[in-house]
């Protein structure tokens, strides 16, 4: 079987219509074989893609977009506070090691619903280059938005008060600290 470049037939090959080429096979054969999966869109009402908002399929998408930017915020912020509270050695090493585990994962989880965007410039990059449409986009970034608010206020409800204001849970933040005459002041704004 190694030189014959017979394609084998499996379950796979059979229901989606593509064709699995072993690694035997000529170059050539493997260079001939055509991505049929994309499709192009030609007309601005497949640009936009109206249809989306009412396909089931978009919406299933959407909400593996919700929910894997909801758990992505929770577990990233929980690793970056849980990192600092221990007073680790090396704590870039443990956040970077738990964060490519993280999002290995949930790329993992979503990439065979929803393309695994879990980021709005991901997203607004696919709709730009045609990947997708731009309504799906926007049901997508707003999806991705409000996952990341509810993965916010899951991280509020589990942190003590103490720990959500030493790292600014409570909203956009843009803090000065200056010397002062009895120590450090800060002087800051805050928006909730």
């Amino acid at each position: 079987m190694a030189g014959n470049g017979v394609v084998a037939e499996d379950e796979e090959s059979v229901l989606s219509g593509s064709k699995v080429l072993p690694i035997s096979s000529p170059i050539e054969e493997r260079r001939n074989v055509k991505d049929t999966g994309r499709h192009k869109p030609t007309s601005l009402t497949e640009i936009l893609g109206s249809k989306d908002f009412f396909s089931l399929e978009v919406w299933r998408a959407s909400s593996a977009e919700l929910v894997g930017m909801a758990v992505l915020v929770f577990a990233l912020d929980t690793i970056v506070i849980s990192s600092y509270e221990i007073k680790t050695e090396t704590p870039n090493l443990v956040m970077s090691f738990l964060i490519a585990i993280t999002v290995a994962i949930l790329l993992l989880a979503t990439s065979p619903v929803s393309g695994g965007h879990i980021n709005p410039v991901v997203t607004f990059s696919a709709a730009l280059t045609g990947l997708i449409s731009l309504s799906r986009a926007a049901i997508y970034i707003l999806a991705q938005c409000g996952g990341a608010v509810l993965g916010t206020l899951a991280l509020k409800a589990v942190v003590s008060s103490k720990i959500e204001q030493t790292f600014s849970l409570g909203g956009c933040t843009l803090n000065i600290i200056a010397p002062g005459p009895k120590g450090p002041v800060t002087i800051g704004l805050e928006l909730v």
